[in-house]
């Protein structure tokens, strides 16, 4: 993409020994440049000539934006763009997983933010910290869009204390369910990627059984019902308008005993027999936070693809201004 625009911009400069630039030698360039997923990219920026991912309106109100944005969102899914599971892809799909992103990153960061709170962060986490079961119930309608989803792990008073969250999640022996709670306004979920009217949302909280804290865990909830109207004691606000962005709908979320099936606790390092018994597979509580995170950190690797495509972006567009520019008459 680099190559296509520095080109596209240089059409008609000519240099004093080759002349104008060859369509073999733009080839070679952007495979140079490319280096990987060449296909994939041409592919892509194929797909975002049309629409509904052309013409981009940034004048649009902001919950115009983030309507666009969704129904891009739901293009990209039955297009299949995104391929394979984004938790355990094979070399070849990764490659192809970075490649889109940073495509998509360079037309509409909105969408490649969308993208990664969708699937790679609300889907990665059910993919990673879930049982073969629980992907099975959870995965699908996400992977296909067909709801919304969200990753509600950042707090307003945490900052990047992963392991200082305060949502609770305490299990009620009497019913099999896990009581959600925000115990404190710092506590809140803050800057929640796609959250404004995401229908299910896996919660980062705090374990408790038995009096005991077992430290942070994910938890499947559902923000809203079939109508769409908000669970019992679920509080969402839209955070406002933002410098940059305003096609991902960030929100705040709040708990209030909010109750969750037992079965909706990801389970595949620690579960809670019905009697609130815990038990995990990694002994070590460190260790098993530790594996936790390591699990999500794929997530920060979309976002370096972002940053790249946007990177190149404004390289290739300061370059052009550069050519055109003339200090002095």
């Amino acid at each position: 993409m680099l190559s296509r625009v520095l080109l596209k911009g240089a059409e008609g400069v000519t240099s004093s020994s080759s002349g104008t630039p060859q369509p073999q030698c733009i080839a070679d360039l952007q495979r140079f440049i490319e280096r990987h997923g060449y296909a994939t990219r041409a592919e892509t920026f194929d797909y975002l000539s049309r629409p509904p991912f052309s013409p981009l309106l940034l004048d649009e109100h902001m919950e115009q934006q983030q309507a666009a944005t969704w129904q891009r969102m739901q293009h990209i899914a039955e297009l299949n763009l995104i391929e394979g599971n984004w938790a355990w892809p094979t070399p070849e799909q990764n490659n192809n997983l970075w490649a889109r992103l940073e495509c998509l990153s360079m037309h509409d960061i909105s969408l490649a933010t969308t993208i990664g709170a969708q699937l790679g962060l609300c889907g990665g986490a059910i993919s990673t910290m879930g049982t073969d079961e629980q992907r099975e119930e959870f995965l699908p309608d996400i992977s296909s869009c067909k709801i919304r989803g969200c990753f509600a792990m950042t707090e307003l008073g945490h900052g990047s204390n992963v392991r200082g969250l305060e949502t609770t999640a305490t299990f009620d022996e009497a019913t099999n369910e896990f009581v959600v709670h925000t115990p404190s306004d710092s506590a809140q979920k803050f800057w929640i990627g796609n959250a404004v009217l995401a229908k299910r949302a896996v919660v980062m909280a705090q374990l408790y059984t038995k009096g005991t804290c077992h430290g942070v865990h994910g938890f499947v909830v559902e923000l809203r019902d079939e109508n769409g109207d908000l669970s019992l004691g679920v509080r969402v606000a839209d955070v406002g308008h933002k410098m940059g962005l305003n096609g991902v709908a960030n929100a705040r979320i709040w708990f209030n005993n909010v109750r969750v099936p037992g079965k909706n606790l990801l389970s595949r390092y620690g579960s809670v027999d019905q009697d609130g018994t815990y038990s995990s597979m990694i002994e070590d509580p460190n260790i098993r936070f530790t594996i936790v995170l390591a699990e999500l950190l794929r997530g920060r690797i979309a976002i370096i693809a972002n940053a790249t495509g946007v990177a190149k972006v404004s390289l290739a567009t300061a370059i052009r201004y550069g050519l055109s520019r003339r200090q002095f008459k």
